[in-house]
């Protein structure tokens, strides 16, 4: 998949300039957001490739161009936010660990992060034009930059539960789009809804 940098705002090539240009405009956070699917998918692969999945707040402001709210701190780190509608475009959700995981041995042990990301099948558009991050192409981009296919599911008892999975080192990635509006299992004929990552450097 080629990661083409074309959003609804002429002359705006990435997710942060897109919030920079709407900066002024209202509160809420109304679908569809000024960014294609393509451009938001190229900010996720591009934020989980440079710390094998391990994220941070301060990462995801560099790549997004948005803050994410602090939430309540803890002995081992703190939570952060993001509310569709109110916050942003795209519900998040970063559970960061500052305090060390540590495992059976020092392969296992490091810093660790939960980090999610859920929006509507509809968010970018008509899912059947395929206005929308397609599984197909973005299974290819984690590829790409180095997540393996561990997992593909043939069945579930509700569809939401369903899930690739993916793994880069100690990070795990769970791809939900299990979403075919046909019978035909073709991934490039549904649509990415959430992704979830449980990150350990």
């Amino acid at each position: 998949m080629v990661l083409v940098a074309c959003v609804a705002i002429a002359g705006v090539n990435t997710v942060a300039e897109s919030n920079t240009t709407l900066a002024a405009q209202a509160a809420k956070y109304s679908l569809p957001p000024p960014f294609t699917p393509n451009v938001f998918w190229g900010n996720v692969v591009e934020l989980l490739a440079r710390t094998h999945g391990h994220v941070t707040h301060e990462l995801f402001a560099q790549v997004f161009g948005v803050r994410l709210n602090a939430g309540a701190k803890h002995e081992d780190g703190r939570s952060y936010g993001l509310e569709a509608g109110r916050d942003w475009y795209i519900s998040t959700y970063l559970q960061e660990n500052t305090r060390k995981f540590i495992g059976s041995s020092a392969a296992d042990s490091g810093l660790s992060s939960s980090f999610s990301m859920q929006w509507p099948e509809n968010a970018f558009g008509d899912p059947l034009r395929h206005d929308c991050v397609r599984a197909g192409d973005a299974l290819e981009d984690l590829r790409r930059t180095g997540w393996k296919v561990t997992t593909k599911p043939i069945a579930a008892l509700t569809r939401d539960a369903m899930s690739d999975e993916l793994a880069m080192g100690h990070s795990l990635l769970y791809l939900y789009h299990y979403n075919y509006p046909g019978p035909i299992r073709d991934d490039n004929e549904s649509c990415v809804t959430r992704i979830v990552v449980n990150g350990r450097l």
